[in-house]
């Protein structure tokens, strides 16, 4: 039996995406997940804008998310979209700069 062969017969008894469940997201879940996004962008920002001032980033955004109880992923995620900001300020500013 060839690989190519080989690889059919292993695909063809494995479950398809469909059977494990696996659809595309409902229109009405995206519409839902779009209007969290812009609910919290505008927060996001400002925690970012604050955590660049205190001019320590980490330790702010760790002190935040300690005093609002967020999980060690949402802290990580806050630190990375922090990071975004930061790096979005300084391009600006040197676009800026004749």
């Amino acid at each position: 039996m060839t690989f190519v062969s080989m690889l059919i017969a292993i695909q063809a008894l494995e479950p398809s995406f469909l059977d494990l469940g696996i659809r595309p997201p409902r229109s009405e879940d995206v519409r839902a997940a779009e209007t969290r996004a812009r609910k919290q962008v505008p927060v996001i920002a400002r925690i970012c804008r604050t955590a660049l001032q205190s001019g320590d980033q980490d330790k702010y955004i760790r002190s935040f998310a300690d005093r609002n109880g967020l999980s060690s992923y949402s802290r990580v995620r806050l630190a990375t979209d922090c990071l975004l900001y930061q790096q979005a300020v300084t391009d600006s500013t040197r676009r800026s700069k004749p």
